[in-house]
């Protein structure tokens, strides 16, 4: 596969791209290897899950607390994508996706854990009548690299009360089909029917079973 290069994000834009910001710690064998299989004879793509212990939860819902587990995802849509490519087509792809540079390794699982930046990542399957199942529905990293040490909670938190209020959903939705010209009318009503609680939502759909040359 061609080789990944980093677009460099500041920790004000990270903050930005989050929905939850935690201190956690990660979990002892807290590493988790995952298959999801785009179809029969396409290699799988593998990722891998963690688990978290939160320490202390600095921007997120009130049902968070201390002491509560999280698991957070490596699936990656745009991953996904660059597999497929390669997989079935031949191609090999330099993607471009953001990072933030710490300028210094971290350790998320000493005792201290570290900051968390994390949002929520899902990817819906679309079958043949058109209805819509979840294949994954996971806290993620919104960015390469999306941590920081814990001594850097007061700049966070005096960060966090400049970032603007978002509320709103972004979905990958795999098809394994080509799909007619009218097929995405309806997915906004079913979308919006499976997330409520958000104010605005967006998509994309991938093929997840692209025919070979």
């Amino acid at each position: 596969m061609g080789q990944v290069h980093f677009g460099k994000i500041d920790l004000q834009q990270m903050i930005e791209m989050s929905s939850l910001i935690v201190v956690a710690r990660e979990e002892p064998d807290g590493k988790i290897s995952r298959t999801f299989l785009p179809a029969r004879g396409i290699e799988p793509y593998v990722y891998a899950d963690t688990r978290y212990r939160v320490i202390e939860v600095l921007l997120g819902t009130d049902e968070l607390s201390p002491g509560t587990d999280i698991m957070v995802t490596g699936f990656d849509p745009g991953a996904l994508k660059v597999h497929l490519d390669y997989h079935v087509r031949g191609l090999s792809r330099s993607p471009e996706v953001p990072a933030y540079d710490l300028g210094r390794e971290l350790r998320p699982d000493t005792a201290a854990g570290c900051i968390l930046f994390l949002k929520r990542r899902i990817l819906l399957l679309r079958d043949s009548h058109g209805k819509l199942c979840t294949e994954v529905d996971a806290l993620a990293h919104p960015c390469w690299n999306a941590l920081e040490s814990p001594d850097k909670k007061k700049m966070v938190r005096a960060m966090i009360k400049n970032r603007a209020g978002k509320s709103g959903i972004e979905v990958t939705i795999g098809v394994s089909r080509a799909l007619p010209l009218d097929a995405e009318i309806g997915l906004i009503e079913q979308i919006k029917v499976m997330f409520p609680h958000y104010t605005s939502y967006s998509w994309k759909v991938m093929n997840i079973s692209p025919e070979r040359l």
